[in-house]
């Protein structure tokens, strides 16, 4: 776990051709910076900052240093403040900041304002999308007859994945939010599957208003309960289980349709591949030492027989969330909703349960697991749950370090430090895996 108190995250505001600074005791120039956020920062509060709703984030956040943590945000303003100190861009040598700053914002400025971005960025990076993405949004306002009650604010901005939220009212005058999100390219296909969720199994799914399939746009609804912002509750987990059990036992029925919008197939064969890759060619492997690399090498047919046991064990393939975890689920009133599809895929139903257990915490993972097991017995009944479930253990694990593997591919190099080192830990811990059960 990184320790966020030896972490800095720096924020160069530009506006024109200036940067906002500040002074330090010394009387050096200095980028404003946020405290202990280890290069997570809220867009919210890097919009805060900026001090102009409109602010635009125009890079990925960009680690700089790794000790001490060094993460640097760009942000492109329209109206500089009175009372702010600037500093021409000509003379950003004089800042008194690491190595490669000044260098980081040039050359993100200018391939935000060319909108010449580099393979993996997504387009949300470019000059002139947030004006494009506010457009439709406005346009599918006017087609629900609600109108804008105030600017879009950014929740969530980075290389997945650009979520904004929007105040709207309709005729009656009230004040409600809408949601606007946007996926990148790998995860093209979320809207669709999304949409085709939501027309089966409306109660579950996110209000959906309005969807772009070939723009990878959405605009939903608020989620139910009282604070979207509240945080994660372990509490729900047991009843979205069977939520989710259900679902995936209606989009038995339905994969033709999951396939055609796009859902990937991550059904055995694939997966085995997947294996095999991360295996042999992994971008993480040089993070594994020679004796873990052996190890996971040697694991591997062990691996592949846990796969196809779990692909023989009885249960068909279906819908699988891919991310399911106590954050990506929304409960108020009588309604429970599980959203962000972004890692949706036809694949083995019991690793999504495995994942919201884990999510679950101590004092509700036994239910949750008990839940699901539940719901699938309605319709198959004389499968040996508790060996699916030891085996889907493992297989979960293989599933997550190609999931993690796809995406390091599809971004940006630079920024595979936002998710960096996951797929290095679950090698090893599918090496120690199966050293521990064949006594190696």
């Amino acid at each position: 776990m990184s320790n966020r108190a030896d972490s800095r995250d720096l924020v160069a505001i530009v506006c024109g051709d200036r940067v906002r600074v500040e002074r330090d005791a010394a009387g050096r120039f200095r980028l404003p910076s946020l405290p202990d956020t280890d290069g997570w920062a809220n867009p919210a509060d890097l919009v805060t900052l900026a001090a102009d709703p409109s602010a635009v984030i125009a890079a990925p956040a960009t680690r700089l240093l790794a000790e001490p943590k060094t993460t640097l945000h760009l942000l492109v303003i329209d109206r500089a403040g009175p009372q702010d100190n600037w500093l021409p861009l000509r003379d950003l040598s004089e800042l008194a900041e690491p190595d490669g700053v000044a260098t980081a914002i040039l050359s993100g400025l200018d391939r935000h304002r060319r909108a010449d971005l580099p393979d993996g960025r997504p387009e949300w990076f470019a000059e002139g999308w947030r004006a494009s993405a506010d457009a439709w949004t406005d346009d599918q306002l006017s087609n629900l007859e609600l109108r804008r009650a105030g600017p879009s604010v950014m929740i969530k901005l980075w290389g997945l994945s650009a979520v904004l939220r929007i105040p709207v009212a309709g005729r009656d005058n009230l004040r409600r939010d809408v949601y606007f999100k946007a996926t990148c390219p790998l995860f093209h296909a979320e809207p669709a599957i999304t949409e085709l969720l939501a027309n089966v199994i409306p109660d579950h799914l996110p209000d959906l208003l309005a969807v772009d399939r070939g723009r990878a746009f959405m605009l939903m609804g608020a989620l139910p309960g009282a604070d979207p912002d509240a945080g994660r509750r372990p509490d729900v987990a047991p009843a979205a289980s069977r939520v989710m059990a259900r679902i995936q036992m209606i989009m038995i029925g339905h994969l033709a349709e999951l396939r055609a919008a796009g859902a990937p197939d991550r059904t055995l064969d694939p997966t085995l591949e997947g294996l095999a890759m991360i295996i042999s060619d992994s971008l993480e492997l040089d993070q594994l030492t020679a004796e873990e690399r052996d190890l996971i090498r040697r694991a591997e047919p062990w691996l592949a027989e846990q796969l196809q046991g779990l692909a023989a064990c009885g249960l068909p393939y279906t819908i699988s969330h891919g991310d399911l975890h106590v954050g990506n689920i929304a409960e108020g009133g009588d309604r429970l909703v599980i959203y962000d599809w972004t890692d949706a895929a036809i694949s083995f139903p019991t690793l999504d349960a495995v994942l919201l257990a884990r999510s679950a915490t101590d004092a509700h993972r036994d239910e949750t697991m008990a839940g699901y097991v539940e719901e699938w017995r309605r319709g198959f009944d004389s499968l040996e749950y508790e060996a699916i479930w030891q085996t889907s253990l493992i297989a979960t694990k293989v599933y997550q370090a190609i999931s993690y593997e796809r995406i390091y591919r599809a971004q940006e190099p630079r920024t595979r430090w936002e998710l960096g080192g996951v797929v290095a830990q679950l090698l090893r811990d599918l090496g120690s895996r199966w050293s521990d059960q064949s006594g190696r």
